[in-house]
């Protein structure tokens, strides 16, 4: 691959065009690049702000693309057929081949919603838009963003995008003279990057994935490669001559400096300073020195030359597509936080894989022959990129759902919240714009309550399906982490994350609206346990909120029923369920009873009590219908008794309502 940087402006027809030979330091930067990236992701508490190394390849990328485009403009020669037909070479043999092994693999491992979203990543992979279609959805750094394969095109849209726009502005830019052309890309740049700073504090999702606030770390690399030729048609010197005048050691020290930037800034940078707001300039200035210092410089002639870090920037781009999608997946099969050596066993085939894809795939179609067979590579790849998408909007919208495996579409609705929080009955009913969760079973006016947190709330489908036929009446008021007491001292997890009033007006509401309601007879109060030691200051505080309230309920004449909390898993219920799951069924898919019992035992001490000092009140426990002997199964003949790490699913609703339903049914 040969390399023009330009020597003169653009446009001018004195400009006489300088080579310049491959540079083996450009792999060596691209390696430097993409190990903190499969570092942060396999390993994100060894090398914290790995992820700059995506900062590093956007200036790189900015810097090749527009010395190339650049060079042949001044030659006569550029043409935008021609310069896309190159992007599609480079780009989607490699893409193409990630998107179909991804596809293969989440067939048989994806429940329905998540294979559905996978499908739509696909056609936003397949199209370069997926950083806008991840903007929609969520933030980079949230937890659901590790169970999505294809999160990291996101990166590879930014960089389509600005190749779409670059070479249309270079083109305007060759009809301008002087410093005009220069303050045109200049401003760009800074708009870009002030906007970002301003973006990232309020809105850090759009921030990070938006493209005109990333553009400034490309165009960085664009501005590098034109100045100063660009800046004014009357200097006739580029960037490798201004080093050619300047002293070795000084270059050398630059690119020494800038390997240091990116290197610190990998162990330093963490994913909560507002990334990317100033502190972007560390990787971004860095991969600028770097450039700059020329391959002369000692940093970049012994460290970034060396063969093998020329190697693993050769397979960058196949390790990048790989490496992702290979440790989302062991994520998911595993169903927790994989094992080291399973990590590292996932690294070395994402290594093996990208080798594969590059000697294999990628270089033969990128190098192919000239003749017939080369002109058809890029119609292909295209038409195949084309079926891609269209694949993917069909599997977006469940049309492959009957051709794969039913366990995982049988399961579906065990694994979404969809409708889960509150219902049109109620809201009709209740005006409690306080209460998160507002359900009502049917729209009349109900007979049995049900108040708390959201551990209570998965209680509601399975209790209103098995009251329904005994023409019983269930309502279910309450907030995420709500205590289900009124003026409760903290919430039902005992951490102080929410404001406690926005909880304890939750429930004053919620209690307003059951004591007004005399054909409410039952009041089931639930809770999750307490995840924490509690002070006997602590116990006393929760003792009296819950006994003032239980006697508030019984003064008028409403039976109170106080269920303890169920079993909570500690792997990923979805994963008992998955066909390629890497778990010993038998045994991991399933709860100790004595753990479960003992995790909750401040809440069963503080329940007790409160049944001793209030007769006539009810303690229920789920244990008897989710758990069978000493264990208590995650799963029940195919079907996932809970939703995620600690909530009982519908059909785990359905269960634990066997022995608690006939309990809240009105006596003749």
């Amino acid at each position: 691959m040969n390399i023009s940087m330009p020597s003169a402006a653009v446009g001018s027809s004195k400009a006489q065009v300088t080579h310049l030979n491959y540079r083996r330091d450009f792999d060596g930067l691209r390696a430097v690049a993409i190990i903190p990236v499969v570092i942060f992701h396999a390993f994100p508490e060894l090398m914290p702000g790995g992820f700059i190394g995506v900062d590093v390849f956007f200036v790189i990328s900015g810097f090749l693309i527009t010395t190339i485009v650049a060079r042949e403009l001044e030659q006569g020669s550029f043409s935008l057929a021609h310069f896309y037909a190159r992007r599609v070479r480079r780009i989607f043999p490699a893409l193409i081949t990630t998107l179909l092994a991804t596809i293969a693999i989440g067939w048989f491992l994806l429940l329905e919603g998540e294979f559905n979203q996978l499908m739509w990543h696909v056609f936003a992979g397949a199209t370069f838009w997926q950083n806008i279609a991840l903007y929609n959805e969520a933030g980079y750094f949230d937890r659901a963003s590790e169970m999505k394969p294809l999160l990291h095109l996101w990166s590879l849209a930014v960089e389509e995008q600005f190749y779409i726009i670059l070479p249309l502005v270079l083109l305007a830019v060759t009809k301008w003279k002087g410093q005009r052309a220069g303050f045109l890309l200049l401003s760009l740049c800074i708009v870009s990057f002030v906007l970002g700073i301003e973006t990232v504090d309020r809105n850090p999702e759009k921030a990070f994935y938006m493209p005109h606030l990333r553009a400034w770390e490309l165009l960085i690399g664009s501005m590098i490669a034109l100045w100063p030729s660009l800046i004014n048609d009357r200097v006739r010197f580029s960037v490798a001559q201004v080093r050619n005048h300047l002293p070795t050691s000084f270059m050398g020290t630059l690119g020494g400096l800038g390997l240091l930037a990116i290197t610190a800034g990998a162990f330093i940078i963490d994913k909560a300073d507002g990334f990317p707001g100033w502190i972007a300039l560390v990787p971004v200035l860095g991969a600028v020195a770097v450039i700059i210092a020329g391959p002369d410089a000692w940093p970049n002639r012994v460290i970034l030359s060396w063969r093998p870090m020329v190697y693993i920037g050769l397979i960058s781009f196949p390790l990048y597509l790989w490496h992702w999608p290979t440790l989302v997946f062991l994520r998911l099969s595993v169903g927790a936080a994989p094992p080291v050596s399973y990590q590292i066993a996932a690294v070395a085939v994402s290594v093996a894989f990208a080798v594969l894809t590059y000697h294999l795939i990628e270089m033969p179609l990128r190098k192919g022959k000239e003749g017939h067979r080369k002109a058809v590579i890029v119609p292909g790849l295209a038409a195949t990129m084309a079926g891609l998408a269209a694949l993917g909007i069909a599997g977006s919208f469940s049309g492959l759902d009957p051709l794969r495996p039913q366990l995982l579409i049988a399961n579906a609705r065990n694994f979404t919240w969809d409708g889960a929080f509150e219902n049109e009955y109620c809201r009709k009913r209740y005006d409690i714009p306080e209460a998160k969760f507002c359900n009502l079973s049917s729209d009349d006016e109900p007979t049995v309550a049900l108040i708390g947190d959201s551990h209570a709330l998965v209680y509601f489908e399975g209790l209103a399906n098995a009251l329904r036929p005994k023409n019983e009446v269930l309502l279910n008021l309450g907030g995420p982490s709500c205590m289900p007491a009124e003026e409760a001292p903290f919430h039902s997890t005992a951490l102080a994350f929410r404001p406690t009033a926005t909880c304890n007006a939750t429930m004053a509401k919620a209690y307003e609206a059951i004591l007004a309601t005399p054909r409410i007879h039952t009041v089931v109060l639930s809770g999750r346990r307490f995840t924490r030691d509690l002070s006997p200051e602590d116990v006393a505080s929760a003792f009296k909120a819950f006994d003032k309230s239980v006697k508030a309920l019984q003064a008028s004449g409403k039976r109170v029923v106080i269920v303890l909390d169920f079993p909570e898993p500690k792997i990923d219920p979805a994963t008992c369920i998955r066909p390629l799951s890497l778990i010993d069924t038998p045994t991991e898919c399933q709860i100790d009873r004595s753990t479960a019992a003992a995790a909750r035992q401040s809440q069963v001490d503080l329940m007790q009590a409160l049944t001793e000092a209030n007769p006539g009140l009810t303690l229920h426990d789920p244990l008897e219908d989710l758990c069978a002997g000493t264990t208590c199964p995650i799963r029940i003949e195919g079907r996932s008794l809970y939703r995620d790490l600690d909530h009982l699913s519908p059909d785990g609703s359905n269960v634990a309502a066997r022995s608690l339903a006939p309990l809240l049914v009105k006596a003749n």
